[in-house]
């Protein structure tokens, strides 16, 4: 895939059945392709009225793509953080590789990265057999 030179950190979270409160699992993955752009819409409703922009972000992760050694797995089989990532609706995906020191709660996150929340996923893996991906849509 063109132009697949970008690096991002993934990350996921996991119910800690025992607290009840979400961990969080970061995973960076080398060789994907960050494209961002803003998209706006202009809000008739005179209460809120007036033009919204948001970026919207579009990654590409090619089967060939540096996963770290880890494997892409469904949602809902996503259990082992050690060996497994998984593009879960709702997780983050931050431009470039965090420190192993960071905060990975998406509030700290958000404050001092570059970053999107993942909207949709799409395997591509099958369907396109000359650039087989995934494709993450965010914002």
């Amino acid at each position: 895939m063109r132009l697949a030179d970008e690096t991002i950190t993934v990350i996921n979270s996991i119910l800690d059945e025992e607290t009840g409160l979400d961990t969080y699992h970061a995973s960076v993955i080398k060789g994907v392709s960050w494209f961002s752009r803003a998209v706006s819409v202009v809000d008739a409703d005179a209460n809120v009225g007036g033009l919204k922009v948001a970026d919207e972000i579009t990654i590409r992760i090619p089967v060939d793509a540096d996963l770290g050694g880890k494997q892409v797995v469904e949602p809902w089989d996503y259990t082992d953080p050690e060996t497994q990532i998984c593009f879960k609706s709702g997780d983050i995906i931050v431009k470039g590789t965090l420190s192993a020191s960071e905060s990975l709660t998406p509030a700290d996150v958000q404050r001092r990265h570059n970053m999107c929340t993942i909207l949709t996923a799409t395997d591509n893996t099958v369907r396109a057999p000359r650039g087989r991906h995934w494709r993450i849509t965010g914002s």
